[in-house]
Order: C-alpha cells, then structure tokens, then sequence
C-alpha cells in the first residue's frame, strides 16, 4: 500500500506542474471564472497529455521529450506567473476542490488496500467491491505499455483492437510514466495511480457545478465531502476504465456553457475542449454532448457565428486524429457502436452503419418500440428485497453498480421536493435558473441515451452510458433537498453516508478470507478525517458567493 501511496503522490506532483502552470494561465481571465480553474487547468494537462499519446505513438523518444519539455516549460511559467497563480492559491475556488481530489485520492487507496492480498493493484480494484469483473480496467495501461516499450498497439487483448476504447487516459499515462519510472515506480503500480488521478476530475467537476447553481464554497465543500462516498465514485475512482473522467469532463463542458453573458470565442473553445476531451476519454459521454448540443439550439442567448465557429474547429482538431486513427490504422474501432447502438455483442464484420440498419430492420416497429421502453424501465429497476436490507451488503452493491435510479439510494427522495423546491427557490439562495436548466440536461441526455442505445441485450445499466449522468444527478438531487430545508438536506446525507458505509465498506467473500491492514485502516480513517476537516474549517469561514 504504501507504494501505491508514494506512486499517486508522485504522479499528482508531476501532473500537478503542467496543471499548476495552466492555472497561473487561466487566473483572471474574464470568461473562466475561478471556481472553472481547476478543472480548466486539469483539461489543459489532459490535453498536453493526448498530445503526448500522439508523441509516443509516433517515436518512444519523442515522448519522453515532450514529458520533459512541458514539465520544464510549466515551470518557468509558474515562476513568471508566480503573483497571480500564489494569489489563485489562496483563493478557496481553487485550493479547496485541488486538496480535495488530493485526499480523495488517498482515501481511496487506504480503502483499497483495506484487506492484506498478494493481488496486484489491477486485480485488487477489479474485486475489492464486485466479483468477476473484465479486464476493462487493464486496458488503458496495456495500451500505454505497448506505446512505452515502442511495440505495435494493434489488437490489443483478446479480441479488443486499440481502436475500440478512447486514448486519453492512455496518454495521461504515458505522459507522466518517465517520471514515475525515475522515481522507481514499476508500470503496473505507476499506470493505476495516474488512472486515479485522471478519475478524480470529477471532484473539481462536481465543485464547478455546485458552484455554478450557486452554492457556496463552504456548501460546495459540503457536496464534494459527500460524493467521495457514493457508490459511483468509490467504484470507479479504482476501477480505471475511463468513464469517470469523462464524464467530470462532459460536466465541465457544461458548467463553462451554461452562464448565458460569458458565451465568448474562448469560453466556447474550452466548451469544445472540455466536451473532445470527455469523448476522447468515453465514447458513452457523447451522449451528454449530443443532449448539451441540443439544448444550446433553443437556450438563448446564442453565441456569435465566431464562437460557434471556433468551438466546432476545437472539436474536430482534437476528434479528428482519434478518428482517422481508427478507421486508418487499426479499423474498423467501432465495436462500442455495434454493441451498444446496434445490440451486437460478438466482432461483427458488418459496417457500423449496415449493422445497425439490419437490427432494426429485423426488429421491426414492435420490436424497437419494445427495445426503447426496456431501456427507459432499466433506468428505475433494481428496488427488490435487498433495497433496504443492510445485512446484504454485496446484493446491494450490486443493484446500485448496475441501476441509474437505484444507485442514488436515499437520494432519490428528493426528486418529489422539485415542487416545493420551485416554490422555494428564492430562499434558497441559488441560480434556479441554472437549477433547471442542469435538470433538463440531465433528463434530456437520459432520454437521448434511451433512444439510441438499441436495447436488449445490451440495456441502459450504469457503466454504458455517460457518468456525467450521475455526477449532475447527484448536484441537482443536493440543490433540492437544501432548497427545501436544510434539515432535510442534512437528514439525507447522513442516511446516505450512514447505508453507504455499510454496503461499500466490506467486500465480497473472496477478499473477506484475508485479515485487515492495520496501515490502511489508518491511512483511510485519517485521510477521512482529514476531508471532513477540510469541510469544517470551510463552514468557520466566511461565506462566498460565485459573483464575489
């Protein structure tokens, strides 16, 4: 465990520079407001990093010079820009979602080593909370590894081609692997922490968020604190295939858009960046884009023709590559669209577009309608016998990994309160108007991957769509219950921490046989205590709105 400890805290630090340097950049900008810079300067490091993925695709050697390079031109950035990114340091918008995802992290760790195992850390994340999980998660770090050791990525494992799953967090491992490797860190344990790092984009995502409706950042700290213990986040701030990430992206997409005065050339290019970067991280997040992409027809006010202009040109200049990639070099890449937008599961050697035109054909106007409403009833299944029996803990764990609705747990009570919450809503204190809009992205981008995804056999659950689904979700859910009462929003996050504990602490059987570690018990309840001091000594603080 403590190798692993060491590993992330090094992979933080050397990420931590370029995302430093972009931070100095981004600091005053009129169009990036400040609750934006952590999760802007985290997508600038991605995006060197996909740059990087290129790099090392071309020549291992001209990898390992653009790590160095970067690294080396970040630094002199933060020494010239020293004054502003010190004073962005100081600010609570930025140095409390950055400690945040830090300690997230490391509690993370400390929950994964909880149980003593000879298991590498790829198999330990694979069957620490769920059984029999695939080797999705190995696949971003087999793919860097062929990169690193200059051999051929094509077919990649089994019957998976590199042309099937997206680069960036790829890249994000190839980038920081040389100064991993310095350090003594071996692949294997070096790929899984820069994974975590990737993964905790969602934390300074979430942050943006909560601050964009308008809850404070004693508030914002508050929900942060209460989304490291939720099932989505513990599972798959470990388990590294690359949704989670992308879907912090696709949020932060959102969160630069939806202010309607700052819809500027630059403001709309980062849009693009964030939302390239999110489908170059999950193809499931497009369906978050396409939803966002349709409300921005009808949400005035619209941006100059520049802007629209600039935002597709950022688009395509980072999507483009990836796409020629697939069809160029390592084709046909599209057996995530056969299998969740065609319902074919098996390598079909059928084009994409043939396929998905045969289902449908040979499923008939019944036979979709049926698909589409199995869809739609999959997002609210999962209520059974184990729903409210904590002494089941891995029943439970499982109908939250699988079930959009189910996973929410208590939560989902304050979906009735939306009534009382309009009614309420300038009491509140928050941007309703950006309340509801978030609500509609939400429900829009359901619908949309509703209709698209094909249906039986491969269903709406979870992991197939956009996790920014859940991380906005979860945001709305929050800005409800405290619109209502804060009592009610207190009530309900401490029945949710309370069942989230009992039913994602322990583990499955296999991994029960082994005894607790004494260290990582420690590292957690510290790191633990540590994130609620965080939240603490932000609600002794004076109170801060976005506008301040």
């Amino acid at each position: 465990m403590w190798e692993h400890l060491l590993d992330f805290l090094l992979a933080s630090i050397t990420l931590g520079i370029p995302t430093a340097a972009a931070a100095a950049w981004l600091t005053g900008r009129d169009w990036c407001d400040r609750f934006l810079v952590v999760i802007g300067a985290m997508a600038c490091t991605c995006l060197v990093s996909y740059a990087a993925f290129w790099l090392w695709f071309a020549r291992p050697a001209a990898g390992y010079a653009w790590t160095v390079a970067v690294l080396l031109a970040s630094v002199a950035i933060i020494w010239q820009r020293r004054a502003p990114l010190l004073a962005a340091l100081r600010d609570d918008d930025v140095r409390v979602p950055w400690l945040l995802a830090l300690l997230a992290g490391l509690f993370y760790i400390g929950l994964l080593h909880l149980f003593e195992t000879p298991l590498n850390v790829d198999k330990l994340s694979a069957m620490r909370y769920m059984l029999a999980m695939p080797v999705d998660n190995e696949l971003p770090r087999a793919f860097a590894q062929r990169l690193i050791f200059g051999n051929s990525p094509r077919h990649l494992y089994d019957s998976w081609l590199s042309s099937d799953r997206p680069p960036l967090q790829v890249g994000v491992i190839c980038f920081a692997y040389p100064i991993l490797k310095w350090g003594g860190a071996p692949l294997l344990s070096a790929a899984h922490a820069i994974g975590m790092w990737f993964q905790l984009l969602w934390v300074p995502a979430v942050w943006a968020l909560a601050r964009r409706l308008g809850f404070t950042v004693r508030l914002a700290a508050v929900l942060c604190a209460i989304t490291v213990m939720t099932s989505l986040t513990m599972f798959h701030s470990i388990y590294l295939w690359p949704k989670l990430g992308g879907g912090g992206l696709a949020v932060a997409a959102y969160a630069i858009y939806a202010p309607a005065h700052r819809r500027s050339v630059p403001a709309m290019m980062f849009a693009a960046m964030f939302g390239a970067l999110a489908w170059l991280s999950h193809g499931g997040t497009i369906f978050s884009v396409l939803a966002l992409a349709a409300m921005a027809v009808v949400w005035p006010p619209w941006p100059s023709l520049a802007a629209v202009v600039a935002a597709a040109a950022t688009f395509v200049t980072l999507a483009a590559p990836w796409t020629a990639y697939q069809k160029l070099y390592d084709p046909p890449g599209d057996r995530l669209i056969k299998w969740h937008i065609g319902g074919v599961v098996d390598v079909d050697s059928r084009g994409a577009v043939q396929l998905i035109r045969d289902q449908y054909r040979a499923a008939g106007v019944a036979g979709t309608i049926f698909n589409k409403k199995a869809n739609f009833l999959t997002l609210v299944g999962g209520y059974d016998e184990y729903t409210f029996d904590m002494s089941q803990p891995r029943e439970r764990r499982v109908k939250e990994w699988y079930y959009f609705f189910r996973s929410f747990g208590i939560w989902i009570l304050a979906l009735p309160l939306a009534p009382i919450a309009w009614l309420r809503r300038r009491r509140a204190g928050l941007a309703t108007d950006v309340l509801w809009t978030t609500t509609a992205w939400t429900f829009l981008t359901l619908i949309v991957w509703c209709l698209v995804a094909f249906g039986p056999p491969t269903y709406t659950i979870n992991h197939a769509g956009p996790f920014s689904l859940h991380l906005t979700m979860y945001v709305v859910m929050y800005a409800l219950a405290w619109s209502v009462s804060p009592w009610i929003f207190a009530t309900l996050a401490t029945v949710h921490l309370v069942t989230t504990a009992i039913t994602w602490l322990p583990t499955d059987l296999e991994l029960a046989n082994f005894p607790l570690s004494p260290q990582a018990i420690a590292v957690s309840i510290v790191t633990g205590l540590a994130i609620a001091a965080v939240v603490v000594w932000q609600c002794r603080a004076p109170a801060a709105r976005p506008s301040e």
